[in-house]
């Protein structure tokens, strides 16, 4: 991942604390597979696999949804509502986004859909949802279904 555009450091800090909570490893001289552009009009990341995405939001959930996307969450950690059949469960998951001016949704269930996939599951069930001005938490149940 490379960041582009006026980046400070403490956004920088919490790009790359996003990705080791994810379990991204970065490297140094590693081949680039995205780039997130912090500029004064537009927030997005685009790579080789992912198309120009525009994000909206805070910082740190900027970084967590640029993520998912660059690691292509939404297909190998599915996200549901239902309980699946035939699937293996992995275990029960919070996922949240802390923010004081606007926490993100969907920065909270892409950081469910990390937990999923580090216990080693690819669906994310939501069973609840819960918000205040500063928070978004998510509950549900990581499953592992068709290995």
């Amino acid at each position: 991942m490379t960041l582009s555009g006026k980046v400070n450091a403490r956004l920088r800090d919490a790009c790359l604390d996003e990705a080791h909570r994810a379990g991204i490893q970065l490297a140094a001289g590693a081949p680039a597979s995205g780039t997130l552009y912090f500029l004064d009009d537009e927030n997005y990341v685009e790579g080789p696999e992912v198309a120009k995405f525009v994000l909206r939001g805070s910082g740190r959930a900027m970084c967590r949804i640029a993520l998912g996307k660059l690691a292509k969450l939404e297909t190998t950690v599915e996200f549901s509502t239902v309980e699946p059949s035939d699937c293996k469960f992995t275990g029960n998951v919070e996922g949240y986004d802390y923010n004081a001016v606007s926490p993100s949704y969907d920065s909270a269930v892409v950081d469910a859909q990390f937990k999923v996939r580090a216990a080693g599951g690819n669906r994310f069930v939501e069973d609840a949802m819960r918000a205040d001005r500063q928070r978004v938490i998510v509950n549900g149940r990581g499953f592992l279904c068709n290995p």
